[in-house]
């Protein structure tokens, strides 16, 4: 494989021999090139046209009284990657006609085209480019051939032949290896809520891969003899997320329901930047993550200690979705720090038996009401102790149900709040629980119930703020809590939907109506599931809705006797008309859509059959028969289609 000469040699030249080479811009036929760099070939500026003449590369237009920065010959080499050109000179042939230019110059784009190189002429000569800015030119490098003064417009001048000469020095790289045959395999991906994981098999001849990830279909493909690492974003919206030998990656912190698009190129050669040879093509392919999924979230924040010493003696309570938690994993970015186990300082995550002990001795439960986890189990609570130790012990006894809660704690010692009790400011804490899960809760301090002892604020599974409240003698709530309530419009009907936490010490739910959300009806009482399940999912339909808005809210009666209101949600109607036949389904609504609108398309089994954007009465070629919902989800509607 050629790399480098220590003699100075034609690195490209051009003979040009062809009837009529002027007929093309530029043109490459004959180029003869070093194979450690890539050339345009000779072409012309748009200040000259082309003028047909055999075996050279013949131009008209040279008639300025002056140097016209349009009007040239040019020639472009660009080096290899970890290749650099050491030029010696430019050699030429040419020939005018009696009208053609008299006055030549030759110049660069290393410094703008600015500066003269040599003393060209009509008929040719050697330039010399010897200088110092033309040795280890490692990017692309133009020339410009420039000429003027022809007494008229019609006057010509071309180029019959021309040879750079110099070294190319490629540092040890001995070009591209050998391009893999055997095409690598997609094993197919296999999706979770919000992550994902590729699996392939790499190609027979092939030493590794590079797997691109986007949300949208991926067209960019690789260029040889460059190195892509993870992280890398070679276009914009692709991403690199893997490359090495292996069989598999795994991508995390995607959201529910989304398609997400990878790629798969396999190539040879282990010199970076140098001998990467990738098979033209590679595969694509794509996947959508599940739905109805549950996720980890901040349910509470004890804000306001129950103490002098803030900072060590708040509380975050969480709920754990749908996936462990390991605590090497977790990383808690409080407003004022941040804190894990990998890359955080001293500012650790671990466990406080001690404390523990004196919190379970209190309570008297059976089991403990309190244990340490690592990993922290799905579906379990966790609460975040902010302090390594707290400054006192919480009396629990009234929480013995028989469940459990994972305690963690952040080693502070530092009395200064993490948190405010009395600004004005928003005060936002998220966790990253490290499985692709993340929550983020924000509250202001000014808009709380108090500056009080036991100040803390809910929130849903959303990150929405639902109510902030005070702990009463600062018992942390361990009862029923909401994780999310949402609603949807479903064939002229009302969905009420909800989701808790906690509900051992729930007794009964009212879903309550209001047309204005100022005066409140109860239309459903549910009792609530009392076994020990850390997850439980409800559901209400209001048949009676009038109006274009309904408001509702939940009111919740726990086993002792408190009751609290959940947040308000709106839930509006929307009329959606089908009509099917002949294999066309036509979609209409009361009102035009607004183009944000998505029109999608479910089986019975939940899977996603038909995306679109909508708008009025479309029509979508319709093959499939059997029942199918139809979703505006921008509109949170619903509705059943029926095909036969």
């Amino acid at each position: 494989m050629w790399c480098a000469s220590a003699l100075s040699q034609s690195i490209w030249t051009n003979p040009i021999t062809d009837a009529n080479p002027s007929a093309f811009n530029p043109f490459t036929i004959g180029d003869i090139v070093d194979p450690n760099i890539t050339v345009s070939g000779i072409g012309r500026g748009s200040g000259i046209g082309a003028n047909a003449g055999s075996n050279r590369y013949n131009a008209n237009g040279w008639d300025t009284g002056t140097l016209d920065a349009n009007a040239y010959f040019e020639f472009t080499l660009t080096p290899s990657p970890g290749c650099t050109i050491d030029f010696t000179s430019f050699v030429y042939t040419g020939q005018a006609s009696g009208s053609g230019p008299s006055n030549f110059a030759f110049r660069s784009s290393l410094d703008g085209f600015t500066a003269n190189i040599g003393t060209p002429t009509a008929g040719g000569t050697t330039i010399s480019l010897a200088a110092a800015a033309y040795q280890g030119v490692g990017s692309a490098i133009t020339f410009r051939l420039y000429g003027w003064g022809a007494s008229a417009s019609t006057g010509t001048w071309s180029i019959n032949d021309f040879t750079f000469n110099g070294t190319i020095n490629c540092g040890g790289c001995g070009g591209l290896d050998t391009e893999p045959t055997d095409e690598v395999t997609d094993d197919g991906p296999i999706p979770a809520c919000t992550s994902g994981e590729i699996n392939w098999t790499i190609g027979t001849d092939a030493e590794k891969v590079i797997v691109v990830f986007s949300t949208s279909p991926i067209t960019w493909t690789p260029t040889d003899a460059t190195d892509y690492n993870y992280g890398d974003t070679p276009t914009a919206g692709v991403t690199v997320i893997y490359d090495g030998t292996g069989g598999n990656v795994g991508v995390s912190g995607l959201n529910q329901g989304t398609t997400y698009y990878y790629a798969i190129y396999e190539y040879n050669g282990t010199v970076s930047n140098c001998e990467e040879n990738f098979l033209v093509g590679g595969i694509t392919g794509s996947f959508t993550t599940l739905t109805g999924c549950t996720q980890s979230y901040i349910q509470s924040i004890n804000y306001n200690a129950c103490s002098a010493a803030e900072g060590t003696d708040e509380i975050i309570f969480v709920q754990i979705g749908d996936s462990d938690v390991n605590v090497d994993e977790i990383v808690i970015d409080l407003p004022n720090s941040i804190w894990c186990n990998n890359g955080c300082g001293s500012n650790i995550i671990l466990n406080n038996q001690a404390h523990l002990d004196d919190l379970n001795a209190l309570a008297g439960c059976v089991p403990d009401l309190f244990v340490y986890c690592d990993p922290i189990p799905a579906g379990s609570s966790l609460m975040i102790f902010t302090g390594n130790p707290p400054s006192y012990v919480v009396d629990y006894s009234a929480n013995c149900t028989g469940q459990q809660y994972c305690a963690i704690f952040l080693d502070n010692a530092d009395i200064t709040g993490n948190y405010s009790n009395t600004s004005t400011s928003a005060k936002t804490t998220t966790i990253d629980f490290g499985n692709g899960d993340v929550s983020s809760a924000t509250y202001v301090p000014a808009d709380g119930l108090c500056n009080c002892d036991g100040a803390s604020a809910n929130f849903d599974e959303n990150g929405n703020l639902i109510e902030y409240v005070q702990n009463t003698s600062c018992v942390y709530p361990l009862a029923i809590n909401i994780r999310s309530l949402t609603g949807h419009n479903e064939n002229q009907h009302n969905v009420i939907e909800w989701k808790t936490s906690g509900d051992n010490t729930a007794i009964l739910f009212e879903v309550e109506s209001s047309s204005t959300g100022e005066f409140w009806n109860v239309i459903a009482e549910i009792n609530a599931e009392r076994a020990m399940n850390f997850s439980n999912s409800y559901f209400v339909i209001d048949e009676n809705v009038e109006g274009s808005f309904t408001y509702y809210r939940l009111a919740l009666y726990d086993a002792n006797g408190n009751k609290t209101h959940s947040n308000i949600i709106s839930v509006e109607r929307e009329s959606i008309s089908t009509y099917y036949q002949n294999g066309k389904l036509t979609i209409g609504f009361a009102e035009m859509p607004n183009h944000a609108y998505t029109v999608n398309i479910y089986d019975l089994r939940g899977s996603l059959i038909y995306s679109a954007p909508a708008h009025n009465n479309m029509t979508i070629p319709w093959i499939e028969k059997g029942m199918f919902i139809i979703e505006i989800p921008e509109k949170n509607t619903r509705q059943k289609l029926i095909t036969q």
